[in-house]
């Protein structure tokens, strides 16, 4: 099958077993890692373009989520993430570090995409949030803490790669936490946020139980939890079935539904605030794959008219959410 897909095989096996030929493997979730359903069926099987090894995908009956079961092993990830970093990080690596943030900011003014997202995740923020107090979990290049703290908020950042560090250093003057969640931050930080942001983070992340449970300590009374997530079940989703462009595994291993991505929050004491979908392409890229030139600015129309109509219907590519603390 194309892109690495083959056919699912057999029944959806649920365990604490793994083969001896899969050691990237953890362990066989029984129940939805969203809703906690146990209504599974297996759907897919994807190999690693990075690595070639097999992840099988799972779907859930009854929110209609899918994720990568079983669950990658953490070591497996982790040697995995520091042996390849994304085509940007590579390519900021190859120049000076003081021409790195000034690349990162010329190259979202050509597309002005994450720098948009964060301007309207501050501003839902502020609008809902209880305090000043932020928390921009796997804050990347800084966008979202320096939409932030335009908005008066305190920022705090988390981000792993020594060069997205720096780079938010450029750009904010914050010092990064050079991490992912921690249990020392946690326990040092507990109901010590008004607002964790988590863009584009949860569906690389295998242990949702355990960062559900680090978000609620981190928040005080009332806080707000902002995610991004692509939407599985969008048009486009849809329209790609298995070859979903966000099917990526092992670097996504968890496809939310709207209502998976609600399941998951209200079981760990949360209440939606506001859920919507947005859709975003680089339509200039898209332009320049139609081998007609005469026809590329009409079909760039058509697509962005169709993207538009999505979000309207609540289609769209990305899942933006926000989610209230209401337990202790």
């Amino acid at each position: 099958m194309a892109n690495g897909d083959e056919e699912p095989q057999g029944g959806a096996k649920c365990g604490l077993t793994q083969s001896s030929g899969d050691r990237h493997q953890s362990l066989f979730e029984t129940a939805c890692p969203a809703c906690a359903s146990p209504q599974l069926f297996p759907w897919v099987t994807k190999r690693s373009p990075l690595d070639g090894l097999r992840f099988s995908l799972v779907k859930c009956g009854a929110c209609n989520s899918a994720f990568v079961n079983p669950r990658p092993d953490p070591a497996y990830l982790e040697q995995f993430y520091s042996g390849n970093e994304n085509s940007q990080i590579v390519s900021l690596i190859s120049h000076p570090a003081e021409m790195r943030c000034e690349m990162v900011l010329n190259a979202e003014r050509e597309f002005p995409n994450t720098s948009v997202d964060a301007k309207r995740f501050a501003s839902y923020c502020r609008e809902l949030s209880p305090g000043n107090r932020f928390l921009d979990v796997g804050a990347a290049f800084g966008f979202g803490a320096k939409a932030a703290q335009d908005r008066g908020f305190q920022v705090t950042a988390i981000e792993p790669s020594a060069v997205s560090v720096e780079i938010i250093r450029q750009m904010t003057g914050i010092e990064a936490v050079p991490e992912m969640l921690s249990e020392t931050f946690i326990e040092a930080n507990e109901s010590g946020f008004d607002v964790v942001l988590m863009s584009q983070v949860l569906e690389h992340i295998p242990d949702l139980e355990t960062t559900l449970i680090a978000i609620h300590k981190l928040l005080g009374p009332n806080g707000i939890a902002a995610i991004a997530v692509p939407h599985f079940g969008s048009l486009l989703s849809t329209l790609q079935g298995k070859n979903d462009m966000f099917i990526i595994p092992p670097e996504h291993v968890n496809f939310f539904s709207k209502k998976g991505l609600k399941a998951l929050f209200e079981r760990h004491g949360f209440t939606c605030s506001e859920i919507h979908t947005i859709s975003r392409i680089n339509m200039k890229r898209v332009g320049n794959r139609v081998p007609i030139p005469i026809a590329r600015r009409p079909i760039s129309q058509m697509i962005q008219s169709i993207l538009h109509l999505s979000d309207h219907f609540d289609y769209g590519m990305f899942i933006n959410a926000y989610f209230r603390k209401t337990t202790n």
